[in-house]
């Protein structure tokens, strides 16, 4: 589970049992920054802590690739596209993904009187990657978000390689 920014492997410890009791474990790695975890925001350290999880998973858990699913939920799910351009997934599911920092640019200037600095324009670009993803996807959005519009969400669905996606 990537999780979505301002937000923790603690804070979203609800969703977590939820799954739990379908049987299905989750790992949730704090991105550099957050929660627990130390070092300084970055991007890339968002990236790495995903892939660290994954690594984990495989060499530590002995967990086939074709039993790991990723989730992301909004910053996370540019970090889970990200992973699932990179390395052997089962699937992946999206909620409330976004294009890239370049694509919210206008839509937060304009909604929320947010200014992005060039630095964060260029961040998580998603829109990007999308043409790489081939897992199955699962993108989930809905229309009355207040901070992702649904037509990021609906753009990254658009864009998706992946032959099998809903």
């Amino acid at each position: 589970f990537c999780h979505g920014n301002g937000e923790t492997a603690v804070s979203e410890r609800y969703w977590f049992e939820k799954l739990s009791a379908h049987g299905i474990s989750v790992i949730c790695p704090d991105y550099r920054g957050y929660g627990l975890s130390t070092g300084p925001l970055s991007e890339r350290g968002c990236y790495e802590a995903a892939h660290a999880a994954y690594e984990w998973l495989l060499n530590t858990k002995d967990v086939s690739t074709s039993r790991i699913a990723v989730l992301g939920y909004s910053l996370g799910s540019a970090v889970a596209v990200e992973l699932a351009t990179s390395v052997s997934l089962m699937s992946m599911i999206l909620q409330t993904p976004f294009l890239g920092g370049a694509e919210l640019r206008p839509v937060w200037e304009r909604r929320r009187g947010v200014t992005l600095s060039s630095e964060q324009e260029k961040s998580f670009p998603t829109i990007k990657r999308l043409l790489s993803v081939r897992v199955p996807t699962l993108v989930i959005h809905g229309t009355s978000d207040t901070i992702v519009p649904f037509e990021q969400g609906k753009g990254v669905f658009e864009r998706l390689a992946s032959k099998s996606k809903k």
